[in-house]
């Protein structure tokens, strides 16, 4: 089981344990709240809406009854306003609640008032007269609410009937309004009443905000105008338990969760330290002291770490005895053939994402040392005049490995690239004899150069490989012959364009690649595993399933998008959208001619945080007869830049060294040098830290793994070379590469 699988079981069997039971107390809090939250919430209602109509009750039977009454009626067609004094007393009046009465006639002329609210008294009902048929409505009652002086007043009102009238429909004699004024006092004992703190409030004010914790709850009431309008808000704030039960609730779940989370932290730092550091630390300090005891614990692990231990393991034997070599060989072919079954089966989906990029970093660097200690070790065997084909066979496989390793980095999106402006359009030109070889004679190759504009900034050599993998590609699709169409296009992207494969194309203006064949398509199954590594239809033995998740890397990398669409037997046609470049081309860099490795005398310093790379780098350079200079720590190499008087032509560094203390010794060592050159060994790339990385010149980086003799060559070329200390001082600086 690989590292990957490990760590994610832990995490999963630690997530459904947690889901189950946080899941079983939500279900029972949430039984418990509704019971209680549904039995609270509708008595809290309907007791409002009750209390709000009782209250009004008195005034709205007095209109109703008097409305109807004959004496009323003959008093307000004669204007008898004796009368009504006589037989609707103040008595009567403050027995049903009504502070304000008003009678009107039938031609809506003002018979008779009385009033209790103020000195002057309130004589018009506070509604025009026009508006009475509107307050009334069809039922010939109305019921509504005025701002007056005297403060909110509620009116109730309905019309006069003469006697023999046979229902509401028929024409009134008048029109009767009766009021009764909402002071403080009344609603002080409202809310007594109703166990509620009650309130008015303008309508356009928001209401009252409680806290849930409080156990509060808030009702409320529009009260209308005669038209309709609100005039007041009538706000009543409860305390009830339920809300304060629900805030316990939601805390207890908070809890929960905290819990929750720190296990799998726990668990997820324990299966890191049991399967990733602590076999990672091994394996460094096995470098570190040449010891293969360092590794017995390692030994029997399965997945990544097992078989770079045994690799490891391989190499040490390997240079221990040369009568031991054909075992040592055929212990890494054993181990490489192995890794290829995996890759094939049903580990082949284990190094996706992250994992991956971690993974092919690190064996990067064991390759590194790997293939460097070899190629010295050839060099050795070839000066003592003794047999080297063992050691070529060690130097083949690294190289396999090698390129492994970098199409790995390339679909993680961690490869070390050198972008500047390319023109598509010539770049497919230049191409197209090597597409021909790839694909065969039995295919035709058509080139469309439809682009206007053909520049994106990429690195040509990648965008190459892009081309020669999908060729490679079309070409199997197509083993009895076809045809392959490759069309540049430029197109301008209005909005965000959802593509296939759940690409997504933001807005802006394009290069497109279109490559199509006639082959024989893909089943939608295969179609949607395409681009993912290690997925491939050929048999075993015959691929690694990494081109086409190399090329969507790269694509993706150099910030493009790639999309398929495919029809089974009817060809499958890749598009490529690049962001369009308005800069110049940029012609490559001239590259200096190299005739020797040798010294011509020349101190260089070696600046490595990893004891293996430092060693196995000084050990390159010495043996082409450099002076080296490797410091083991910053502190070493801050020292030595304060004592060195002689001259430092370059500087060596591994990026994988902090960036900030790689800096601080190049600034110090450069005191009195300016013309100190730097040429970086790097093995990935992370543009998410630092985009501009890449803009540092490819001359002055060499990619891990790399051989002594193209380390040895990178050097004297740069030393001979008249290029500055920096092409891009400022990027240089911080690089992050790694």
């Amino acid at each position: 089981m690989s590292v990957r699988s490990k760590i994610f079981l832990s995490l999963g069997i630690v997530v459904l344990l947690f889901a189950a039971g946080l899941f079983w107390i939500q279900w029972l809090d949430s039984r418990e709240f509704q019971r209680v939250t549904g039995a609270q919430q509708a008595g809290r209602a309907e007791a409002f809406d009750q209390f709000l109509e009782q209250n009004g009750q008195p005034l709205a039977s007095f209109v109703r009854d008097q409305g109807a009454s004959d004496g009323i009626a003959q008093a307000t067609a004669t204007g008898d306003r004796a009368w009504m004094e006589k037989n609707v007393p103040d008595s009567l009046l403050a027995e049903q609640g009504v502070q304000v009465l008003w009678v009107y006639d039938k031609e809506r002329k003002l018979v008779h008032s009385r009033n209790q609210l103020y000195a002057d008294g309130l004589h018009e009902v506070p509604l025009p007269r026009s508006g009475f048929d509107e307050a009334l409505g069809d039922d010939r009652v109305a019921h509504f609410f005025a701002n007056t002086p005297a403060g909110l007043i509620e009116v109730r009102g309905a019309t006069i009937h003469a006697a023999g009238a046979t229902g509401q429909s028929d024409t009134p004699v008048g029109y009767l309004f009766a009021g009764r004024i909402w002071s403080l006092e009344g609603l002080a004992e409202m809310s007594a009443r109703s166990e509620s703190v009650l309130a008015l409030v303008d309508p356009k004010y928001a209401l009252p905000r409680v806290d849930p914790g409080s156990g509060e709850m808030v009702f409320s009431k529009l009260l209308p105008g005669w038209d309709g309008a609100p005039v007041m808000r009538l706000t009543a704030q409860h305390r009830s338990p339920v809300l304060a039960h629900v805030a316990q609730v939601k805390m207890r779940q908070l809890i929960w969760l905290a819990m929750f989370l720190a296990t799998i932290l726990l668990v997820f730092l324990y299966a890191l330290r049991r399967w990733v550091w602590r076999p990672l630390g091994l394996l460094a300090a096995s470098m570190r002291t040449d010891s293969l005891e360092v590794l017995r614990p390692l030994e029997n692990e399965r997945g990544e770490v097992g078989e770079l231990s045994r690799l490891i393991t391989a190499f040490f034997l390997q240079r221990a005895s040369l009568l031991e070599e054909s075992r040592a060989v055929r212990l890494v072919e054993k181990a490489a053939e192995a890794d290829s079954e995996k890759v094939r089966g049903e580990e082949k989906m284990e190094a996706i994402g992250r994992l991956a990029g971690g993974v092919a970093q690190d064996f990067s660097n064991l390759l590194t040392v790997i293939v460097g200690y070899a190629a010295l070790l050839r060099n050795k065997l070839s000066n003592l005049s003794l047999p080297v084909q063992e050691t070529e066979v060690i130097l083949t496989a690294g190289k396999r490995a090698g390129l492994l390793t970098r199409q790995l980095l390339a679909f993680s999106q961690k490869q070390v690239l050198h972008p500047q402006v390319v023109d598509l359009n010539r770049l497919v030109a230049e191409t197209e004899l090597q597409i021909a070889r790839i694909v065969g004679e039995q295919v035709e190759v058509r080139i469309r150069a439809d682009a206007r504009q053909g520049q994106v900034r990429a690195d040509p050599a990648q965008l190459e490989q892009v081309l020669l993998n999908l060729a490679a590609n079309a070409g199997d699709a197509m083993p009895k012959g076809g045809v392959l169409t490759i069309t540049t296009g430029d197109t301008v992207v209005s909005e965000p364009l959802k593509m296939e494969q759940g690409a997504v194309l933001q807005s802006g203006r394009y290069i497109t690649l279109e490559m199509a064949d006639t082959g024989g398509g893909m089943d939608p199954a295969t179609a949607a595993q395409m681009f993912e590594p290690f997925f491939t239809t050929k048999p075993p033995g015959e691929g690694t399933g990494l081109g086409l998740a190399t090329v969507y890397g790269i694509v993706a990398q150099s910030g493009g998008r790639i999309s398929a669409s495919t029809t089974e037997g009817e060809g499958t046609t890749f598009l490529i959208h690049f962001p369009l470049e308005t800069a110049a081309v940029e012609e490559p860099e001239p590259v200096v001619e190299v005739t020797s490795q040798e010294s011509r005398g020349e101190t260089i310093l070696v600046l490595a945080d990893d004891g293996s790379m430092r060693d196995l780098i000084s050990a390159v350079l010495e043996d082409r007869g450099y002076k080296v200079m490797a410091p083991a720590n910053e502190a070493a190499a801050l020292a030595l830049a304060a004592e060195h008087s002689g001259d430092l032509y370059l500087a060596v560094c591994d990026t994988g060294m902090a960036a900030d203390a790689r800096e601080r010794i190049l600034q110090a060592v450069r005191n009195g040098r300016p013309a100190l050159k730097v040429l970086y060994v790097s093995g990935y790339i992370d543009p998410a830290i630092n985009p501009d990385t890449a803009r540092i010149s490819p001359n002055l980086v060499v990619d891990k793994p790399f051989t002594s003799d193209e380390l040895a060559t990178r050097v004297r070329r740069l030393l001979d070379s008249n290029q500055g200390p920096i092409v891009d001082q400022q990027h240089a600086g911080s690089s992050s590469l790694s």
